[in-house]
């Protein structure tokens, strides 16, 4: 007898039957299930146990492929090392000069940095080091009181540059003498920033002229070129006369934002026929102002018939003190931390081991070295270490602590300068920083308006620094360089002038920089530049508005010579 569903049984009562039907299937699968994953875990287990013990008995994992690649790449990394320290020696080699009654001996004989000096050179440098001073300053095209020059010194060149060094503990060490050097080398290098931010204004490039724009055809043998710079635009006809003369003539067109006096003389370079030298001509422009795109003609210019001439080859502006973007130096610091370096100690050369790698090396001449370090007591025992800041000065007291870091190859020193600049022209001052053969790293600028007037110094009655040396301009000293606070009187911290961290903060000078100008008082000289042309009174007076006070901060590389000094192979042994 079959067995009977009740089908509507199964439907009503569904969800119990199902419920009883899981619980027997997960007791099912609670039973099965461990013996089988269990198995398993414990097959993995000793196949993971079993890598574990392999790995413990290796002891190098590179194999001879590693090694030849490691050892490929570091031959690549030196040789790249290797040819960016020749390039920046060949750039920097120049710049190690001495004085001029020594220098192709010196130059022999001291071919490292810090290499020993002899006794009789130590003896003898005192009396020959103040004789560079004279180059060094002319590299700037100073100002003078005659009134020929371009840049002033902010208090007269000694009390920018702080070249007098006392070196009257005789005999100088051979630290002295080096860190002497590098201090004039240096300063040098920072001057021909000045000198070519100057010079790239003064230099005028040839420009296209457009189509249509032909001079008249007045003359026999036209040349039509026109030329630019910052501020002018020289539109420029050499033509020759029936007689053989020359004669110069032309336009000249304000291309500033701002009305410019005329009160400048150019030089026209005109291209030989031969191989001889360029021929040059002094146009000479002074009259009215122009305001910003106004042109007019200038003085026309005889040439000599006995010139040789075939063309126009450039030209190029003569700078004044008036007229020249870089007017004053105010600063000029070294081993001056910037914000960003503020923290880092500078440190020392390690004058034990001059040059880099020169150990093993007989130079000849017994070592003068000053710094802290390890010595010999007389029994030949070590010595105790030294004081750590035993190496801070020099014989005769130079700082010896002047870099971020010493290396093999180059040596980071902070520098700052201080400038009074055209607004204008501060990105070519800062390209010229950067581009100096220093390898300069730009680290910190800052910059602001001025309300000073600057006084030249033939100018009757000007403000001048009565206390500049003998043949030392004499000029303004600004007095931001002396931070005072409102109404006190008081000198106050570089924080309390609102300036970043680490202006104020250097080593050997607080006062590079400068505060805000709400915080800083300055004092307008009594006679300000005056001219006998209400016109062009405006015009310097508008040129006084645009000047700024400029601060910059960065690293300068210095290189050692390369190549380095070889050690003498050890000797054979007996």
């Amino acid at each position: 007898m079959a067995v009977q569903i009740d089908k509507e049984m199964l439907i009503k009562h569904h969800f119990w039957i199902m419920l009883g039907l899981s619980v027997v299937l997960l007791l099912v699968a609670m039973v099965a299930l461990p013996a089988k994953v269990g198995s398993t875990v414990e097959k993995e287990e000793k196949a993971f146990k079993g890598s574990k013990g392999m790995l413990k008995g290796l002891n190098n994992f590179k194999n001879q492929k590693f090694v030849d690649a490691y050892t490929k790449q570091d031959v690549v990394v030196k040789n790249r090392k290797d040819e960016v320290w020749a390039q920046s020696w060949e750039l920097q080699k120049d710049m190690m000069t001495w004085p001029v009654q020594s220098e192709t001996d010196w130059l022999g004989k001291y071919p490292y940095f810090g290499y020993p000096i002899d006794l009789y050179d130590r003896d003898r440098y005192p009396h020959q080091y103040a004789s560079q001073f004279s180059d060094v300053v002319e590299v700037v095209q100073p100002l003078h009181e005659d009134g020929k020059g371009i840049v002033q010194f902010a208090g007269g060149y000694n009390a920018i540059l702080k070249l007098g060094v006392d070196l009257s503990q005789i005999p100088p060490s051979r630290e002295d003498i080096w860190t002497a050097q590098e201090d004039l080398w240096v300063k040098r290098e920072l001057l021909r920033v000045v000198r070519e931010a100057n010079d790239e204004v003064a230099r005028f490039k040839e420009v296209d002229i457009p189509n249509g724009v032909v001079a008249k055809e007045t003359d026999k043998g036209l040349f039509h070129k026109r030329y630019r710079n910052t501020f002018w635009e020289l539109d420029i006809n050499l033509a020759q006369k029936n007689d053989s003369s020359f004669l110069l003539k032309g336009t000249i067109k304000n291309i500033s934002h701002r009305r410019l006096a005329r009160n400048s003389d150019f030089h026209v370079l005109l291209e030989p026929l031969s191989s001889e030298l360029i021929e040059n001509v002094v146009i000479p422009v002074t009259d009215e102002p122009l305001a910003p795109g106004e042109s007019a003609p200038f003085k026309e210019v005889s040439i000599p018939a006995t010139a040789s001439v075939q063309g126009l080859f450039g030209v190029e502006q003569i700078l004044t003190w008036r007229t020249a973007p870089v007017k004053r130096i105010d600063q000029l610091v070294l081993d001056y931390p910037s914000s960003r370096t503020g923290d880092r100690q500078l440190r020392p050369l390690d004058w034990d081991n001059r040059p880099p790698g020169s150990k093993g090396i007989d130079s000849g001449v017994p070592s003068t070295s000053s710094s802290g370090g390890q010595t010999e007591s007389l029994n030949g025992q070590p010595a105790p270490p030294a004081d750590p800041n035993a190496g801070a000065k020099s014989k005769n007291g130079l700082d010896l602590l002047r870099y971020t870091d010493v290396g093999e190859s180059v040596r980071h020193m902070p520098v700052a300068m201080a400038v009074l600049i055209e607004e204008d022209q501060i990105p070519d001052f800062l390209a010229a920083f950067s581009n100096s053969r220093l390898r300069i790293q730009t680290l910190q600028v800052q910059w602001r308006h001025t309300r000073e007037k600057l006084t030249g110094p033939a100018e009757e009655g000007a403000n001048t620094d009565l206390n500049a040396k003998a043949g030392e301009p004499k000029i303004t000293r600004p007095d931001f360089l002396l931070p005072v606070a409102p109404r006190s009187g008081i000198p106050v911290s570089p924080k309390k002038m609102g300036m970043p961290p680490g202006l104020g903060a250097g080593r050997r000078d607080s006062r590079i920089g400068f505060g805000r100008g709400d915080d800083t008082q300055l004092k307008t000289p009594a006679n300000r530049m005056t001219s006998q042309n209400p016109s062009a009174q405006n015009a310097d007076e508008e040129s006084d508005m645009s000047l700024v006070q400029l601060a910059v901060y960065g690293i300068a590389s210095l290189y050692e010579r390369y190549p380095p000094p070889q050690p003498e192979p050890a000797a054979p042994p007996k």
